[in-house]
């Protein structure tokens, strides 16, 4: 058996949904094994709406006013997960190793094992314009970022990082699945099979078998399937590296610009 630091991209997970869950061994063998990758076959995400409390700028007379922000948060089988966290572990290892090569280990913060907060991030970045005195400093944020994110153009920064003009079949395989991806949402699924969503383990392991999602999933039109040419779910495990590899070139000519 595989000791936890042999396959560090592995995390035990419990949660309810399609399939079972899988030991670590079991997983390796599945993940590891490009040619059981580009023939799996994925289930769903299950997908539901997370709200978050946010301040913002009051245009009355108070300073500041909350507002709520809604973000769908999608989760994927147990298989599925694995083989995305083993894909992302591999796909980071590459990305580390494209930023040391374009000097961009100190530009690109976001989804690294850094081992700092947005905070400590954010008092350095204060602390330089401090120092500096005089400077421009740009602060912008993209909506719906990943709900956005060009198909093609994830792709071709996808093989460039595996240094190949096309993407080998089990990549493929991830590739189409996180793109052209199929969702259930998670109240419509608990109400179909009657589960609680406060105790949603209750007596089971499973949400349904293979033939009950057939026909009371698949066939019943609760999979919602996404037709168009971008976007990938927020949520998975390998969602946030392909946020990062997706803006690679993008990085560097930023890069250029800034250090002129």
């Amino acid at each position: 058996m595989a000791s936890p630091n042999e396959n560090p991209w592995y995390r035990r997970r419990t949660y309810l949904h399609f399939d079972l869950p899988v030991g670590q061994e079991e997983a390796r063998l599945i993940a590891a094994d490009p040619k059981r990758v580009a023939s799996h076959s994925f289930y769903p995400l299950i997908s539901y709406d997370l709200t978050t409390n946010k301040l913002a700028k009051s245009k009355g007379p108070k300073a500041f006013e909350k507002k709520e922000k809604i973000r769908q948060i999608a989760y994927a089988a147990h298989i599925d997960s694995h083989i995305y966290s083993y894909y992302a572990s591999d796909l980071a290892k590459r990305y580390e190793d494209f930023l040391t090569k374009h000097g961009l280990t100190e530009s690109v913060l976001a989804f690294r094992p850094l081992g700092l907060s947005n905070i400590d991030f954010a008092r350095a970045a204060f602390a330089d314009i401090a120092a500096r005195r005089r400077c421009v400093a740009v602060a912008m944020d993209v909506s719906k970022f990943f709900d956005n994110l060009n198909h093609k153009m994830l792709k071709a920064a996808w093989a460039e990082l595996l240094g190949s003009s096309d993407l080998p079949a089990d990549h493929y395989a991830v590739f189409k699945s996180i793109t052209k991806f199929s969702r259930v949402q998670r109240d419509a699924l608990f109400e179909e099979f009657g589960i609680s969503s406060h105790n949603p383990k209750s007596a089971r392991r499973r949400i349904c078998s293979p033939s009950e999602f057939r026909t009371r999933v698949r066939d019943m039109d609760l999979v919602i399937r996404n037709a168009n040419a971008f976007g990938i779910p927020q949520g998975s495990p390998i969602s946030a590296v392909l946020s990062n590899i997706y803006m690679m070139d993008f990085d560097i000519e930023i890069t250029k610009i800034v250090i002129q």
